[in-house]
């Protein structure tokens, strides 16, 4: 092989090179996009769910209103999809005096 046929097939191959980073870097836009879309469906979604129920738990806790916390709790998982499956204060009391129950938020 002479030096203008190695010369011709590095062409070839970094023109194969760029062409597939090209399509690489337009398949990753296009990921993206859709990434981005579906983070701010998600975050219009829970806006109007997740962020009062967070800011009630918060406000409850600070003024020490436990039933409304609960209440704020059940919000929170309802937003999220899970099912609180503590109805009242005693029934988290219990929850939270046995040690073979964990919360998972």
């Amino acid at each position: 092989m002479g030096p203008n046929n190695l010369v011709a097939k590095e062409t070839e191959r970094r023109e194969l090179i760029e062409a597939s980073c090209r399509q690489a870097i337009a398949r990753m836009a296009e990921c993206r996009i859709a990434a981005e879309s579906l983070i701010a469906s998600h975050a219009r979604e829970y806006e109007g769910t997740l962020i009062p129920a967070l800011n009630a738990l918060e406000a409850n806790v600070v003024e020490g209103n436990a039933a409304s916390a609960i209440e704020a709790l059940a919000a929170i998982n309802a937003s999220i999809g899970d099912v609180f499956p503590l109805r009242d204060f005693r029934d988290f009391d219990r929850f939270m005096q046995d040690p073979g129950k964990t919360l998972v938020l």
